[in-house]
């Protein structure tokens, strides 16, 4: 494949407790394969230590099955039907205002540092607008900067998105595809591999390191 625009977007996701969570035994909601970096390498270790951190009074179980799609997640946690879940503001459309900050292109060129200033900056700045008031918020982060891949074609000319039908995860990735010429297919990073096989998008926005795993 074929890429550029490197930190083009960056997605704001974040992780939820619901309200209600008061048992030993936490349930976390997943929507990604076990492999995959945000589960083995954030969800899995943080549900481990809350073992930890706890002695073993309290455990936390990730779900082997999804209890729902992407854009569901922060409402599993305000129904209790999961006592904790993550999932990506730009699947709710219009819902979550405040996390465009931390899409808005070349903040920074590492999910690390772009992290960091998200969490201290809606901590302080943010968290007043009430859009999470129904669940606790564990914490906000970013992936790293975000790139386009191609089924085919010459990226170096951006001529070449005109017109493509390029999958994006919503928010302000949405408007840049749409300013770049091209069609925005709506659609969460769970889908990618459909959505390209089958011809309904001809390519995606995606940070380097999901996509060099799943390649």
């Amino acid at each position: 494949m074929n890429m550029m625009l490197k930190s083009a977007t960056i997605f704001g996701c974040a992780l939820f407790l619901g309200q209600a969570a008061n048992a030993e035994t936490l349930t976390v909601a997943n929507w990604l394969p076990p492999s995959h970096p945000l589960v083995s390498d954030v969800i899995a270790p943080f549900a481990a230590s809350i073992s930890e951190a706890t002695e073993g009074r309290v455990t936390a179980s990730i779900l082997p099955a999804p209890l729902g799609p992407p854009p569901a997640q922060y409402d599993l946690a305000v129904n209790g039907v999961a006592d904790i879940t993550f999932g990506v503001q730009g699947y709710n459309p219009g819902r979550f205002r405040t996390t465009n900050l931390a899409e808005i292109p070349f903040w920074g060129d590492t999910a690390e540092e772009t992290s960091v200033a998200y969490w201290r900056t809606w901590d302080t700045l943010l968290k007043e607008a009430g859009e999470y008031d129904d669940v606790h918020v564990l914490a906000v982060f970013t992936h790293g900067p975000g790139q386009v891949f191609m089924k085919g074609g010459d990226l170096s000319e951006l001529s070449t998105i005109d017109g493509a039908k390029i999958r994006v995860g919503g928010g302000i990735v949405h408007e840049l595809v749409t300013a770049l010429g091209g069609v925005p297919v709506e659609g969460p990073s769970s889908q990618t591999y459909e959505l390209l096989s089958q011809g309904v998008a001809d390519g995606i926005t995606f940070p380097m390191s999901p996509s060099t795993s799943s390649d």
